[in-house]
């Protein structure tokens, strides 16, 4: 008879740790774009994106990938304004490297996972696509995506080049871009 209020004890505590345990993924996988929006490195977004994806609801999939493109390619637009502005004062360009090409490459690719993600159905079902103007942001990284693959072909690095000659094909018939004149 000891046993008993003892097992009782145990199946309380078991079934508590589970509920406890689904709440706490629930409420985690609400919390991703909270703390994603707070994180200051592309790296520490990407890793949120990996550890949370299959958890996160396809809204939260398009917010965290937007904020990846927009963080790459803010990289890509800093640099191309700074050049901008050293040909205005006749200084140096800053070398476009492989930081440069890799951030428009990351930006046209986390850019389409927003994009895919934002035109599926909301928790509701309803379609409420938030980012119709990511293409126009990104687009410029398509011409840089091309460059960089000029670039590593001059590096003779077949595997990269072909990646971003592929990247660029991809998105020519992208529906982000759909808006955009040519």
């Amino acid at each position: 008879t000891k046993q008993k209020p003892y097992k009782q004890l145990i199946m309380k505590k078991l079934t508590i740790l589970a509920l406890a345990a689904l709440f706490a993924v629930g409420a985690s996988a609400q919390d991703v774009f909270k703390q994603v929006k707070k994180m200051k490195t592309t790296e520490e977004v990407e890793q949120a994106i990996k550890a949370n994806l299959s958890s996160m609801p396809d809204q939260e999939k398009a917010e965290c990938y937007n904020k990846l493109a927009t963080m790459y390619n803010k990289v890509v637009t800093d640099i191309t304004s700074k050049n901008q502005e050293n040909m205005i004062m006749q200084k140096p360009q800053i070398p476009l490297d492989e930081n440069f090409y890799n951030a428009a490459y990351k930006a046209l690719e986390a850019a389409e996972l927003a994009y895919k993600y934002d035109q599926l159905p909301n928790l509701k079902g309803k379609i409420a696509p938030k980012f119709e103007n990511l293409g126009k942001d990104i687009f410029q990284n398509r011409a840089n995506v091309l460059n960089g693959g000029i670039f590593f072909s001059e590096k003779n690095d077949i595997p990269t080049t072909i990646k971003y000659f592929e990247a660029f094909i991809n998105t020519s018939n992208s529906e982000m871009f759909k808006n955009i004149p040519e």
